[in-house]
């Protein structure tokens, strides 16, 4: 299939679930089945179509449907018909974020503010300089160096509990020495935020860009007063965009692991995977015990939800451009690690809350835990030798965010 063919059928779905899905009076199933079908397809196409691109092309496709699926199903699974006649669904395509006060810009419909652009273009510069600086450290460490410790670490446990001498595969590369598991959790904590500053770049970019636009809008409302209305419409959605909460709030800076994924990390899915999974299972646990379910369960299991939803969200983009025969390589493929890197982080977190309070202690618990699990994210990305795949990966979920 040739890719334009491919991207064409790949956002199909989530475009004909627009028109599809403009609101009745009353739910109807027919429309319901024609919508919840489309949701399917858009999820299953970079599925069957995985690995038969680029990385590019892959993971470009596959963070799309993703998104644009996330949107769907709270669409059919979390909104009333009052809610969707509110807000159809072309404007919940693009409303990632529940602001929790008030906006900090009023403008009337008519009245423009000031909004600033210098500052974003500076962040962007300076946030780019903090980029190249990790790519020159990756030209110098070795990158397959983290792969070679995971793997002899993976083969010590299957020689302990599964396969006497631990394989083959495990004397592969059986010298490992302190240096090169310094190296090795060097290169996870460097990709890490590698990774961060490309998505905070992105950031930058697409706010300078709201920024640069939204100074244009009085002149377009005088040469094209026909469009004034949806004119006015861009310019309150760039206004409720530019004054949210930043992407991310000083990650390196949380006082606990808790509050590094609830607070500091980028909370662009936060609103749908709070409605998809964290209220059904809160729900689900009152309509079981209500009251008699212990306190503890009811933090633990909802948050567990959620992380499990971002493993998977991460699974689905390195299968996606992965393909099945990378996916689950031999001896060590690139799937699984990365949901058992979220799943842990539950762990981490009930450790932290009992034996490590908010403040310096916290705080290195939460480095040290996150330094620890790190090889089961960054692993899966340099397993698939690409670098580029991880970085495009990220670039497109801040830019579809």
């Amino acid at each position: 299939m040739h890719i334009v063919r491919y991207v064409l059928q790949s956002m199909a779905p989530a475009l004909l679930f627009i028109i599809v899905s403009i609101p009745t009076k009353r739910r109807s199933l027919f429309q319901e089945l024609i919508l919840l079908s489309l949701w399917l397809a858009g999820l299953i196409t970079p599925i069957y179509y995985a690995g038969q691109f680029s990385y590019i092309s892959s993971i470009s496709v596959s963070v799309w449907c993703w998104a644009t699926g996330l949107k769907m199903a709270v669409w059919l699974f979390c909104m009333s018909m009052d809610e969707r006649r509110k807000r159809l669904f072309l404007w919940t395509l693009f409303h990632w974020r529940t602001r929790s006060g008030p906006l900090s810009i009023v403008a009337k419909p008519d009245e423009y503010v000031d909004l600033p652009l210098m500052p974003y273009v500076w962040d962007c510069v300076r946030h780019q300089c903090y980029f190249e600086l990790m790519v020159m450290s990756f030209r110098w460490l070795d990158a397959q160096r983290p792969i070679h410790i995971f793997q002899h670490a993976l083969g010590i446990v299957l020689s302990a509990f599964y396969y006497p001498g631990g394989g083959d595969w495990l004397h592969q590369n059986p010298t490992i020495t302190i240096d090169a598991v310094l190296v090795s959790f060097g290169m996870c904590i460097l990709f890490s935020i590698y990774l961060q500053m490309q998505m905070q770049v992105t950031y930058d970019a697409f706010m300078a860009g709201c920024c640069a636009a939204y100074r244009a809008f009085p002149y377009l409302e005088q040469q094209y007063p026909q469009h004034q209305r949806r004119i006015r419409q861009v310019k309150a959605y760039i206004e409720d965009t530019v004054t949210m909460p930043p992407m991310f709030d000083a990650p390196w800076s949380a006082t606990s692991l808790r509050d590094f994924w609830s607070h500091r990390w980028h909370k662009f899915y936060h609103d749908s995977f709070y409605r998809l999974g964290f209220v059904p299972v809160r729900r689900t646990l009152d309509w079981i015990g209500g009251p008699h379910v212990p306190r503890s369960l009811r933090r633990i299991l909802p948050a567990l939800a959620v992380f499990c939803f971002s493993g998977i969200m991460h699974e689905y983009f390195l299968y996606c451009a992965a393909g099945p025969k990378l996916y689950f390589g031999s001896p060590l493929g690139a799937g699984g690690w990365q949901l058992i890197f979220f799943v842990v982080q539950i762990f981490g977190i009930i450790i932290g809350d009992l034996f490590f309070h908010e403040g310096w202690a916290g705080s290195l618990w939460a480095i040290a835990y996150m330094v620890f699990t790190s090889h089961l994210f960054v692993v899966p990305y340099l397993l698939l030798d690409n670098f580029s795949f991880a970085i495009v990966s990220m670039t497109l979920k801040a830019f579809l965010q």
